[in-house]
């Protein structure tokens, strides 16, 4: 049953008449008025619970499940009540994917250890950046042996990522700490993103990524296995990332997911762009839609992860139209015929060698 009774995928919160006589309607769902007071009974019981337990607690006693869970964040998250029976937009079909699209591979690429072979296998190991220790417990993260900067990751959820620029002034007992909230978490239980469910969890230590001149983020958005346009980070203020958005000529265009910050400025073609554009679409080419994303470090590339969920699959695209236009890009009919040949990689994976030390 869905989680709302009234309503279609297509109502965005806005400005638009006819709109707003919709949302009065969404927002007295007897439903979401006890999702609600569930959340704020969640969060007062949670101040009393060790951190590895508030997620699992919060996740039962808003949701219960993982339909409700993508139904709400969907609606306060992107504006949007969400259809599953006949999704159009990028976020509603991302959430429809979260659902209902059982393809094992995406968890096995999902997970920065394991997703390594599949880099490989592709041919492209040399993008990977090697590892300098993988720690399954917080208490076995020493620094002894470690350069003096590094990268530390968990492997089994997103924006988990600590920066050390500095051995001698890094607080290792701290680190420690916080690796075992990590540890101890289920990132799935966030926004649904499934995906990360079961991944054996692990902090990953990775060599930092020197530079002189340029460091440059791109995140190539990929359908069916080809790139359709590409989110360029050439700059941070304050931790937040500076990004223009190019389609596959390098044209510069004005969309993107909205709350982020644009870049005004138009950056010229990157001599590795033609290379940038066929690693993306080779890595993408066995999911229905994925972001591939790498690092450009003084002309050298660097696979950095594979997205299966933008944003978590909540955020949607401004101007409004777009979100229609990208969902567009993805055909659900096809979704079984990936999920099959996840299944028969996998199979593939399994049959090769069974260990595949990490590099």
């Amino acid at each position: 049953m869905s989680f709302f009774r009234e309503g279609g995928e297509g109502q965005m919160l806005g400005l638009n008449r006819e709109r707003l006589k919709r949302v009065p309607r969404v927002l007295r769902s007897p439903r979401l008025q006890a999702f609600v007071l569930r959340a704020l009974a969640s969060d007062l019981v949670a101040l009393a619970l060790t951190p590895d337990r508030r997620g699992a607690f919060r996740y039962r006693w808003r949701y219960g499940d993982d339909r409700t869970l993508v139904e709400i964040n969907h609606l306060l998250r992107s504006g949007a009540v969400l259809d599953l029976e006949a999704p159009r937009t990028y976020c509603a079909k991302l959430s429809y994917l979260k659902l209902f699209h059982d393809n094992p591979l995406i968890a096995f690429c999902t997970d920065k250890v394991t997703v390594r072979r599949y880099v490989a296998r592709k041919g492209l190991a040399e993008t990977l950046v090697p590892f300098l220790a993988i720690c399954e417990n917080a208490a076995d993260f020493r620094t002894d042996d470690l350069p003096a900067r590094f990268v530390a990751k968990a492997n089994h959820g997103s924006g988990w990522v600590l920066f050390c620029r500095d051995k001698a002034r890094f607080d290792a007992a701290a680190a420690r700490r916080l690796f075992a909230r990590w540890l101890a978490e289920d990132y799935s239980l966030r926004l649904g993103e499934t995906n990360y469910r079961g991944i054996p969890p692990r902090i990953v230590i990775e060599p930092f990524i020197e530079h002189r001149e340029s460091f440059i983020e791109y995140k190539f958005f990929c359908f069916h296995g080809q790139p359709k346009f590409v989110s360029v980070i050439s700059s941070r203020v304050r931790g937040a990332p500076v990004r223009g958005i190019y389609e596959m000529d390098w044209r510069k265009v004005d969309y993107g997911s909205a709350g982020l910050k644009l870049d005004p400025a138009t950056l010229p073609e990157p001599p590795e762009f033609g290379r940038l554009k066929a690693l993306a679409a080779s890595l993408a080419e066995d999911f229905l839609q994925v972001r591939v994303d790498f690092i450009v470090a003084d002309g050298a590339i660097f696979f950095s992860e594979l997205t299966f969920y933008n944003l978590g699959g909540f955020v949607p695209l401004v101007p409004e139209t777009m979100n229609e236009v990208v969902g567009g890009y993805i055909d659900l009919a096809r979704a079984p015929a990936y999920a099959q040949r996840g299944r028969e990689i996998m199979k593939a994976l399994e049959a090769e060698s069974a260990h595949h030390p990490p590099r």
